[in-house]
């Protein structure tokens, strides 16, 4: 989630228009920490969080150096891309689909060592029993 606030005293020409009261009743809503905004731009969804709703100036957006720094940082390029209607790319957390698969059986053969399985039976009912030799 990013962090927006309204740059007042900022000599750049306000380039990027983002009418927050333009957004559906779910895209916006207000909580007692601020407002929350999910803005469909360039394809993607962007979570925005706003202390209060700007009303014009240029967008500034505040990335706290933290532990979250980078994920943050990817988002904000994707957001700026989505502004300049460039193409965003990938979701930061995104992974591919081998990846994914990968996790998945790594997360099955836990399972399977967890409930007292050896290596061999993990293997055979990830893999088939057909392509684990018998002596390896």
């Amino acid at each position: 989630m990013l962090t927006v606030r309204t740059d007042i005293c900022s000599t750049a020409p306000n380039r990027y228009e983002v009418d927050f009261a333009k957004l559906a009743g779910r895209a916006l809503r207000n909580a007692p920490d601020g407002w929350h905004a999910i803005v469909l731009l360039g394809g993607a969804r962007h979570r925005l969080w706003l202390r209060e709703l700007p009303s014009s100036g240029s967008l500034t957006l505040d990335l706290p150096l933290d532990r979250d720094f980078e994920v943050r940082l990817q988002a904000a390029h994707r957001f700026w891309l989505a502004l300049e209607q460039r193409a965003v790319g990938p979701a930061p957390l995104d992974q591919s689909i081998a990846t994914r698969h990968r996790h998945i059986l790594a997360l099955r053969a836990v399972d399977g060592w967890l409930e007292g399985n050896t290596y061999r039976r993990i293997a055979q009912g990830l893999f088939d029993r057909l392509r684990i030799p018998d002596r390896g």
